[in-house]
């Protein structure tokens, strides 16, 4: 008998994202391409061994659980866990999106019938069409041509709000 997954959401911590604004206006560089080692990084594998090794023990353990579920219970959990990304992820900058919209979009697109699809606006559709291209082609290399494109999801038409959507190249310094 398939035992059902449970996922513990924690709750947004809303004061760290506060802060994480606040220090974004006055212009402290906190973005991951304004590190002085952008795209350059070192790690101490030593150091990240243990952490890893829990990391890949916890999704062995949850594939074989998936490997035990029906496909539509597979399809529901991946359902949740992209559009709870995206969502969260987005809180993080800051933008706070409709789940339902998501949620709307992400089935649509994985072919998972949910019933009635909430409206979804453009934003939210290039949103997902890039999390989908990076997840299912996560082996890929990120190149330029793949940059542009997910650019050219997020910004259909070059803006943001009022402002020009800026493309920042790897090595550039701000």
């Amino acid at each position: 008998m398939a035992v059902p997954l449970q996922v513990e959401e924690p709750a947004l911590d809303l004061a760290a994202n506060q802060l994480h604004n606040r220090r974004k206006i006055r212009g402290e560089k906190i973005d991951i391409w304004q590190h002085k080692d952008w795209p350059n990084w070192r790690h101490d594998l030593a150091e990240l061994a243990e952490p890893l090794a829990r990391v890949s023990r916890a999704q062995g353990l949850l594939l074989g659980r998936l490997a035990d579920v029906g496909l539509t219970l597979r399809d529901q959990a991946q359902l949740e866990a992209l559009t709870n990304d995206i969502v969260k992820t987005s809180a993080i900058e800051g933008e706070l999106l409709d789940a339902a919209s998501v949620r709307s979009s992400v089935a649509r697109r994985l072919g998972v019938d949910i019933g009635a699809l909430a409206p979804v606006d453009r934003h939210v559709e290039g949103l997902v069409e890039m999390v989908l291209d990076a997840t299912a082609n996560a082996q890929a290399p990120v190149t330029r041509e793949r940059l542009l494109g997910w650019h050219a999801a997020l910004f259909p038409t070059g803006y943001s709000g009022l402002s020009h959507g800026m493309i920042v190249e790897p090595g550039a310094r701000s």
